[in-house]
């Protein structure tokens, strides 16, 4: 009876450490498991940036390319000149500067914003009227 008993001790104590096993490696895969979907969610966030890192890395060399280009192209005499004209508004000895305004340009933007709505309406019938 006693040996029964021993029997069954030992069995309940081996079936308990198989359990006990079982659990633990159960836990460790579903731990793996998590780790490993973790670490490719932050893998996916980390190729969104590099992405956008290196477009933001491209469009600063094309940016450093023209200012290269624009610095290359200031030593000559024809860029100086154009900047000359269009930036200072400079002329050659002998030139004179044109203005060529538009016909309906005789009033200047503020005489415009200061009339009234009434005013606003009437010329633009007067617009919409032949001459």
């Amino acid at each position: 009876m006693i040996a029964k008993k021993n029997k069954k001790v030992k069995t309940l104590i081996a079936e308990f450490k198989r359990r006990v096993i079982f659990g633990i490696l159960l836990f460790s895969v579903i731990f793996l498991l998590y780790t490993n979907i973790k670490i490719m969610e932050e893998r996916k966030r980390a190729e969104k940036e590099l992405e956008k890192i290196e477009v933001q890395i491209e469009t600063k060399e094309k940016e450093k390319d023209r200012y290269n280009f624009e610095l290359g192209k200031s030593d000559t005499e024809e860029y100086l000149e154009e900047i000359a004209r269009e930036e200072l508004g400079l002329q050659k000895e002998g030139e004179q500067i044109i203005i060529i305004k538009k016909q309906g340009d005789t009033e200047s933007t503020e005489q415009i914003e200061n009339r009234s709505f009434i005013d606003k309406v009437i010329n633009w019938f007067k617009e919409l009227l032949p001459e």
